[in-house]
């Protein structure tokens, strides 16, 4: 499975969890209506409800959530890959009309009736890609002449989530465990982690707390396990950092991440010297086994070096 594919089916769990969801909420939709709904208002649809709006995408999720005893619906898209797609408004006034038609068929009878109404629908695009998104975010920007004719035309805006446009150290501010998990997703090199090592003893706290139930605490397990494998942890080291993780010692456990980094970077740098020395040595004309004695490198790098010099 490739790593992107990967990445999709973590994020898809992670955003599946109702716990987790609605951190989301609280972190990043400023709307008075969040803050009402708790856990038991929120239902996640089943991928076949997915597949019956003909949004054909694994990693689009839809939330049933009850709102004043009524219906609402959230429809997250979840994109990562690397360029913005401009048929943004397009594609989610499709799912949201057939994620209509769903509701309707459901309601048959009722639907006949003049106070029949649509429940709403909030469109959120979550863009973990690189650099911005640029799509317009209201419809009405996506069709021609719509100051002419917008009596006729439909509108309506989607919230962008653009992870790229968020610091780690807004997101770390947030202190809980959905903010934790796009903080790990933004890090990328060892000077990412100690922004993450120096954080106060009341974070860790708070973040503890966060995730002291057990489904959260291993949905966070698995998008660690995704960054691990992403700085270079060695794969047989995993399940070890991971236990300290699990122990509540999340300080311990990005000190851990970051030695492995580190020791990386100098094995990285060590095998570059070894190179250049041997680089040195043929060209000075120097026997292959004394260079293999003080380099320590095997015969075959020797011939591979040889092979990339000219000689």
């Amino acid at each position: 499975m490739s790593k992107e594919k990967t990445k999709d089916n973590i994020f898809r769990k992670l955003f599946s969890d109702k716990d987790l969801f609605k951190m989301f909420l609280d972190d990043f939709i400023d709307r008075d209506w969040v803050s009402e709904i708790d856990k038991d208002d929120i239902e996640v649809l089943p991928t076949e409800y997915i597949d019956l709006i003909g949004a054909n995408r694994e990693n689009d999720i839809v939330y049933r959530i009850k709102l004043d005893d009524e219906e609402a619906f959230v429809f997250i898209m979840l994109e990562h890959q690397s360029k913005t797609d401009f048929l943004m408004p397009f594609r989610l006034l499709e799912y949201m009309t057939r994620l209509w038609r769903v509701y309707i068929d459901e309601n048959a009878d009722e639907s006949e009736n003049k106070p029949f109404k649509l429940p709403p629908i909030l469109p959120i695009v979550f863009y973990d890609g690189e650099g911005n998104w640029t799509a317009e975010i209201e419809f009405k920007d996506k069709v021609k002449h719509y100051e002419i004719f917008k009596q006729h035309i439909p509108n309506f805006s989607y919230k962008p989530i653009v992870l790229n446009n968020i610091t780690i150290e807004e997101l770390i501010e947030k202190g809980n465990a959905i903010s934790l998990i796009l903080a790990m997703d933004k890090i990328k090199t060892v000077e990412d982690l100690k922004v993450i090592k120096q954080l106060k003893e009341e974070y860790w706290e708070a973040l503890k707390e966060s995730l002291k139930h057990s489904n959260i605490l291993e949905n966070v397990a698995l998008a660690i396990k995704h960054l691990l494998l992403k700085v270079n942890v060695p794969e047989d080291e995993i399940e070890e950092v991971l236990k300290v993780f699990k122990e509540g010692k999340v300080r311990t456990m990005f000190q851990m991440i970051e030695e492995y980094d580190v020791q990386k970077v100098r094995s990285e740098e060590k095998a570059k010297a070894k190179k250049e020395i041997a680089q040195k040595m043929l060209r000075k004309g120097i026997d292959v086994p004394d260079i293999i004695d003080i380099t320590g490198l095997d015969k075959e790098k020797i011939e591979e070096i040889k092979k990339e010099i000219g000689q």
